[in-house]
């Protein structure tokens, strides 16, 4: 299983809610956005983790190792690419929202498509925000501030 994990303290406190612990849990098959993703969140946005993985096929025994870590899965937030190779991202939305035990994680769909059906579908699968790459941190966070789940977990700088 490949897997990242890169944990930061530097939490800030305009972009994040102290009260809440989030786990970013970004899945995506491109190394690059990996790490320019888990820059702008750890660096320059806050965040308090990013854990990336790199199959979408393996999404649920990832998920349960990192519970059985000790993260509370409460506090993820699923960074889901949707161009990837073996499973399209809005394959893997619809499995997430089908799924017993991660089916209520708020999900954030990146996309190089700024094509509105894109986004139109995404949010029909049940994609809390729709997020278009290349973004700046201020474009990301104030995506994720506008989405209903995740207002109270994120507010606009």
């Amino acid at each position: 299983m490949n897997t990242e994990f890169d944990i930061s303290a530097d939490a800030s406190p305009s972009m994040l809610d102290p009260a809440l612990d989030t786990t970013f849990v970004m899945i995506d098959d491109n190394e690059d956005d990996i790490f320019i993703t888990r820059r702008k969140i750890l660096r320059d946005g806050g965040g308090s983790r990013f854990v990336s993985h790199r199959s979408p096929r393996e999404l649920f025994d990832f998920l349960q190792s990192l519970v059985d870590q000790g993260y509370d899965k409460r506090g993820f937030l699923v960074l889901l690419d949707v161009n990837m190779p073996h499973e399209h991202g809005f394959k893997t939305l619809r499995r997430i929202r089908a799924h017993r035990e991660f089916a209520d994680l708020p999900v954030v769909i990146f996309s190089g498509s700024e094509d509105d059906s894109d986004k139109r579908q995404a949010l029909e699968l049940g994609a809390d925000a729709f997020v278009v790459k290349p973004f700046s941190t201020e474009q990301f966070y104030r995506a994720l501030a506008a989405a209903p789940r995740l207002a109270a977990r994120f507010r606009a700088s």
